[in-house]
């Protein structure tokens, strides 16, 4: 928990990089991606997946087991129950990074609340499978910054118990830096499971007065990329993980263009 609630301009997601994966040796890996042909609404998928299994391939990949296009995921996931089974019938979603700003909207609660959601990987580089196994070794947190309680899973049951504490120390020292305020706000820290009630291992008595969060500034460095799955638009990337989206004007689009 932490002591005061950030300002909504600092909501992001935490990554943790974590010293043992809480991802098993057999699990079920799904990977999000964009489509080949973007302006045809009725192109087939089978192409888009053919393409995306061969490069993960051509790359050793051998962790992904299911690649589903974004309009695959349009298409067939609409509806609450539909996003659930999806959640549900995977241990650890992959999402292409240009695709991140459209995310949140299109699967909703069902992976929020399963702690599902996408990690980012970006396909274009060409460390594809050392980016892959980084993801599979880190924790995300969802910093919401509407409200003062956060979770974040940092170990399985199944795991040795010297992996657990490391893991575990790991995602303190981590957050104790990453979160606003840093250590100074943390409140106090719970260890629990999925069936367990919440143990205390840290509470603090400071004073709540003497917490600064530092506001993002507003010429904070970002990187400005086209967003390829909507028409007109473009997103942008900042270095703490934030992304916000934004529709380009006809003069700029036009610029663009000449410029390419």
């Amino acid at each position: 928990m932490l002591k005061k609630i950030p300002p909504p301009q600092l909501l992001r997601m935490i990554r943790v990089p974590l010293p043992h994966s809480l991802v098993p040796e057999i699990s079920e890996v799904c990977l999000i991606t964009g489509d080949l042909d973007k302006r045809n609404h009725k192109a087939e998928i089978e192409p888009t997946v053919l393409h995306y299994k061969d490069l993960l391939k051509k790359h050793s990949v051998t962790k992904v087991s299911q690649v589903i296009p974004l309009r695959q995921l349009r298409t067939e996931y609409k509806t609450f129950e539909s996003k659930r089974q999806l959640a549900a019938a995977y241990d650890v979603f992959l999402v292409d990074k240009k695709l991140a700003g459209v995310m949140a909207k299109i699967l909703g609660k069902p992976f929020l609340q399963s702690r599902k959601f996408p990690i980012q990987i970006d396909m274009r580089r060409p460390n594809l499978k050392d980016q892959i196994d980084k993801a599979l070794c880190e924790a995300e947190l969802s910093l919401t910054c509407r409200g003062n309680s956060y979770a974040l899973k940092v170990a399985r049951l199944s795991m040795e118990d010297e992996d657990i504490i490391e893991n575990i120390r790991t995602c303190i020292e981590v957050l104790e830096n990453k979160l606003p305020g840093k250590k100074e706000n943390i409140l106090s820290l719970y260890l629990k499971t999925a069936k367990s009630k919440a143990i205390p291992i840290y509470v603090s008595l400071d004073i709540l007065d003497d917490i600064l969060i530092k506001k993002p500034r507003k010429n904070d460095k970002y990187k400005l990329d086209e967003l390829s799955t909507i028409d007109n638009a473009e997103v942008k990337v900042f270095r703490d993980g934030r992304v916000i989206l934004r529709k380009m004007k006809e003069s700029s689009r036009c610029e663009n263009k000449n410029i390419n």
